[in-house]
């Protein structure tokens, strides 16, 4: 196999081994920016671009065929598809005070998928969703929702969520599975998601691969070259890695090896992949903890010199 890291810039080698300078984690101007988009996608009526910047308060729209992935300040994902509107009511991160952190986000209409980030890990009850006149508590770390002509489903892909209704009843369900209820009636019920999200699937995927396998290689470059066909899917992919790491059980390594062959399957968009990769990334303190990691998985006691 041909070496791959001539096209890695210098930025991805500081997320596999450079978190401690806090590039990863830095401050933000804005609540949020844009990864990717495609469509009429418009911030409060105006269209969107890749320099876009959102805040507090700001109203979402994509049209037919549209979609919007952008990045909040605490590493959060929200990937909001075609037909759909949404309103970041009331968000405040802040890094060195949680205090008055707040998250809450209005589905109008539409689908959307959510990855949680920082302030989901730290204070899950301060992450709400509304639909409607119902509110959806979220206890997981990749889930989506839709909200059409009074109809409210959320599935739970890792985590659990549960979705309040005006009229006292709840619905929850765990991973794996959708809860589903009408506004005006009332009636939620539970059911198995037929379906395993397929970025849930190539994550899981490259969890269990072994990169030193051509093999494996070449199974996950044919998982990402199938899910990137929608390309809004790959930075969703990333911040799965990065959020469930524990539950994946792997490594900011993984993600970076990740990023490489996604690199080599959409060669054209190398630089956009890298620069997702960095403004997702939860990376702390603890790359030095993935190298050691590594080394007893190899073998290796050694150190680097």
């Amino acid at each position: 196999m041909k070496k791959l890291s001539h096209w890695i810039p210098r930025n991805l080698f500081l997320i596999i081994f450079g978190c401690s300078f806090g590039l990863a984690t830095g401050a933000w101007a804005a609540d949020g920016l844009v990864l990717n988009f495609q469509g009429d996608v418009r911030v409060n009526g105006q269209p969107v671009s890749d320099e876009t910047e959102l805040n507090r308060g700001d109203k979402i729209t994509t049209g037919p065929g549209a979609s919007l992935t952008i990045v909040l300040s605490d590493k959060s994902v929200l990937d909001i598809k075609a037909n759909s509107e949404i309103d970041l009511s009331d968000y405040i991160y802040n890094e060195s005070d949680h205090s008055e952190d707040t998250y809450e986000v209005g589905l109008v209409e539409g689908t959307l998928r959510y990855v949680s980030g920082l302030m989901g890990k730290s204070d899950p009850d301060k992450i709400r969703f509304r639909a409607g006149a119902s509110t959806i508590g979220v206890r997981g770390s990749y889930t989506s929702f839709s909200f059409n002509e009074n109809k409210v489903t959320a599935d739970a892909s890792i985590g659990s969520v549960k979705i309040n209704f005006p009229s006292g009843r709840f619905c929850m369900a765990k991973a794996g599975q959708s809860c589903t209820g009408n506004l005006q009636a009332g009636n939620a019920t539970v059911i198995p998601t037929p379906v395993p999200d397929d970025v849930d699937r190539v994550a899981k995927l490259i969890a269990g691969a072994d990169f030193e396998n051509p093999k494996d290689v070449a199974a996950i470059r044919t998982a990402i070259r199938d899910l990137g066909k929608k390309f809004h899917n790959l930075p969703v992919l990333l911040a799965v890695q990065n959020g469930n790491s524990e539950q994946l059980g792997i490594n900011t390594r993984t993600t970076a090896r990740t990023v490489i062959q996604m690199g080599e399957v959409f060669p054209d968009k190398r630089d956009k992949i890298a620069t997702i990769a960095l403004l997702v990334s939860q990376a702390t303190c603890g790359c030095k903890r993935d190298r050691d990691e590594d080394h007893r998985r190899s073998g290796d006691t050694g150190h680097e010199s």
